[in-house]
């Protein structure tokens, strides 16, 4: 899987490749108010993402990639994941 992002002054648009097929494409408005965190999180809410996710960006420094590649095993070593899911369906079960 491959995804492309194209970021424009009004329109964020992505596309999922796998391998030549384009499997889909995503639409966000660009909002310069937005924080990049918020950006990593409205993405993988759209892409589906189930798992670990350590957001970085192009100035990250070696030891900020290392701190959170270790902030991720340490996240998935304690099961937080599913942790957190099965607090969550507890709350909609008793709603």
């Amino acid at each position: 899987m491959l995804l492309t992002i194209d970021i424009g002054n009004t329109m964020v648009t992505m596309g999922v490749f796998d391998g030549n097929r384009l499997a889909t494409t995503l639409r966000v408005a660009t909002e310069t108010r937005r924080l990049a965190d918020e950006y990593g999180l409205l993405l993988t809410n759209l892409l589906g993402v189930n798992g670990v996710v350590i957001l970085g960006h192009g100035r990250s420094h070696a030891r900020a990639v290392v701190s959170g590649l270790q902030v991720a095993e340490q996240a998935v070593r304690a099961a937080l994941v599913p942790t957190i899911a099965d607090g969550l369906s507890g709350l909609t079960a008793s709603a």
